[in-house]
């Protein structure tokens, strides 16, 4: 339902108002880019900002920890100032470079 501004000194008739409300979910639909389909895709770059995102595609992965474990984890990567995410990223990181002589060569 419209209700016409206190400025405005005539209500616009029902027709009209329809007519600007479906031009105003015209307006909303106007493409958006996805950013974290563009994370998952490897984007490099924001297209809107021109900022470098990210090198590589990052994929998801689900772990299970203890509740303990997920609770100490968390309460030491706040105290930290990390995110626990950030922290299993540098975590694997360092795993893959310490045994990177084990992997067969490409």
């Amino acid at each position: 339902m419209f209700i016409a501004p206190k400025s405005d000194a005539a209500p616009q008739p029902l027709a009209a108002a329809s007519a600007l409300a479906a031009e105003a979910e015209a307006a909303a639909a106007v493409h958006r880019p996805d950013f974290r389909k563009m994370l998952r895709q490897g984007q490099k770059k924001d297209p809107v900002a021109g900022k470098k995102i990210r090198e590589e595609e990052m994929v998801r992965c689900g772990y299970y920890l203890t509740a303990g474990e997920q609770r100490q984890f968390k309460l030491l990567a706040i105290s930290n100032g990390h995110s626990m995410t950030e922290l299993l990223r540098q975590a694997v990181q360092d795993y893959i470079k310490a045994h990177k002589h084990k992997l067969p060569n490409d």
